[in-house]
């Protein structure tokens, strides 16, 4: 097994949606034999006043509380998976995991989040992103299913059967398909290669020259698409690929729909075509709009013989020879 799953952290605040969230990292820690670390922030105002009273006495009944809810947690999950774990933190949810994650080897963080219009919007938007941005490892965010049709699909499908790819050909959204086709070899699943083709640049004038350089642009680019379905099939995987005209959020979701995918797998910190969404507003849009969990991937872990471990190794040899 190339991909490399043996440590998995899941966020945890005794929400209905965080809920979610744990049944996919209990049913994800299964499927590949890994520890399950539990960790639940408490919350830190910065306007606090720790030396008054009232402030130590709130904190120690938010720490006991939750602590007999870890507790009471694990050890109901404990015969479920191989290895289980508990961490209590205090500070910023965002930020405190992406250091549980680090400090804990995390090769996978689970994290839920609402996805419902009013004030949990906003705290998606900054603490979602902030995840994002800041996690040493690929991040699982599960949204709350909106509706009982989205919330029936869901059921029972915490392991994927099928994933989308959205591609823009950037080193980034590479490792998101090597990421993918390590999870569809593992888990036995079909992939489905998704790339918005960009209008070509045009000033006032639109001439038959820009056309010919759109089909040009959109034959390249299922060129491209093909080529990598083919490297999936080689492998014995399903594969196939979507092209799609922008807004690259619509074209997401509509591939979601038309595939019937249970897992959107992305790479992070793109900076051309397609991967810019996932700098901005359009983040948060996917993740409230997906009806699937979305998996962001950053600084995935692969065996010592995968060929990306084997390409960066050789690397770093020619660099010291250097």
């Amino acid at each position: 097994m190339a991909l490399l799953i043996d440590r998995i952290v899941c966020g945890v605040d005794f929400s209905h949606a965080s809920h979610q969230a744990l049944q996919y990292a209990v049913e994800w820690a299964k499927a590949c034999e890994a520890q399950l670390h539990l960790v639940h922030v408490i919350p830190m105002d910065p306007h606090f006043d720790l030396e008054a009273a009232v402030v130590r006495a709130f904190l120690d009944e938010q720490r006991q509380s939750a602590q007999l809810q870890l507790m009471a947690l694990s050890d109901q999950l404990k015969s479920d998976v191989p290895e289980i774990a508990a961490h209590l933190a205090h500070g910023t949810p965002a930020d405190e995991l992406a250091r549980l994650a680090c400090q804990e080897g995390g090769d996978l963080l689970v994290v839920g989040s609402h996805g419902w219009t009013g004030f949990d919007r906003i705290l998606l938007g900054s603490t979602a992103e902030r995840v994002l941005a800041s996690a040493p490892c690929p991040v699982l965010t599960v949204r709350r299913p909106d509706t009982n049709e989205q919330a029936s699909l869901q059921l029972g499908r915490r392991l994927p059967r099928h994933i989308l790819v959205p591609v823009d050909f950037s080193d980034h959204s590479q490792e998101a398909v090597e990421y993918a086709s390590e999870m569809a070899k593992q888990f036995d699943i079909a992939v489905t290669l998704l790339h918005v083709v960009e209008p070509v640049s045009y000033s006032l004038d639109f001439t038959l020259t820009h056309v010919d350089a759109q089909k040009k642009k959109t034959k390249l680019a299922e060129t491209r698409l093909a080529e990598l379905a083919r490297v999936f099939e080689s492998r014995g995987m399903s594969a196939s690929y979507q092209l799609k005209s922008p807004p690259v959020v619509q074209a997401i979701l509509e591939g979601v729909q038309e595939s019937k995918a249970d897992v959107i797998v992305m790479g992070t910190h793109g900076r051309r075509g397609m991967a810019r969404w996932l700098l901005g507003s359009m983040a948060a849009s996917v993740l409230r709009q997906a009806p699937v969990p979305v998996l962001t991937v950053r600084s995935p872990r692969f065996s010592q013989e995968h060929p990306r471990k084997t390409l960066h190794s050789s690397r770093e040899n020619a660099n010291k020879v250097t």
